[in-house]
């Protein structure tokens, strides 16, 4: 039941970003024209991941190559890894992911460097009862704020909050991550 209600969040957000508030906080839809609009990036993201159930709170590393094709619209290929425990149980993923983000601009200092998405892709799932492949979707709010003022390159740094939801039995997990991004 809270899957269906993340997904239909994720949904109702995007929706509202892009009819009820359009104009002060969204750019304008076009084609990018310049090489550098294209924003090219790498990222790694570390987070803490909660899963459902009795399972303890773990780790998950991701690393992250995107571009923007169409602004406001960036994709994303992300990899990642996931360890975590329950006494004498454990299970890891592995996932390699495809993202979607939609991302805000503006003038608002927050809102203008925000983004939502949606990602969906396969992970491994390998526990001490059993392993597989899966198919793991999430909806995703996050932000990354360009660090142009503290350093002389350009590096951005944000938080990344997602709800991972797997077909197989293991457990979903809700992740908040510190993302570091470097754009080429």
């Amino acid at each position: 039941m809270i899957k269906m209600r993340l997904t239909f969040l994720a949904a109702i957000s995007f929706f509202i970003a892009n009819t009820a508030i359009a104009g002060p906080i969204t750019p304008e839809v076009r084609v990018v024209q310049d090489e550098e609009m294209y924003q090219p990036h790498i990222g790694f993201g570390a987070a803490v991941s909660n899963p459902e159930g009795s399972y303890n709170p773990g780790g998950q590393y991701t690393l992250e190559f995107g571009l923007q094709p169409v602004i406001p619209f960036s994709y994303s290929l992300k990899a990642g890894y996931g360890y975590y425990t329950d006494g004498a149980a454990n299970f890891s993923r592995t996932s390699l992911i495809f993202e979607g983000k939609y991302n805000f601009g503006g003038s608002l200092p927050i809102i203008q460097y925000s983004y939502i998405g949606l990602g969906a892709g396969s992970a491994w799932e390998d526990s001490t009862t059993d392993e597989g492949l899966a198919f793991v979707y999430y909806p995703q709010i996050g932000f990354d704020i360009p660090l142009r003022s503290l350093v002389d390159a350009p590096i951005s740094a944000g938080l990344n909050y997602n709800y991972l939801v797997s077909t197989r039995s293991l457990p979903d997990t809700a992740n908040l991550a510190a993302v570091i991004k470097y754009w080429y």
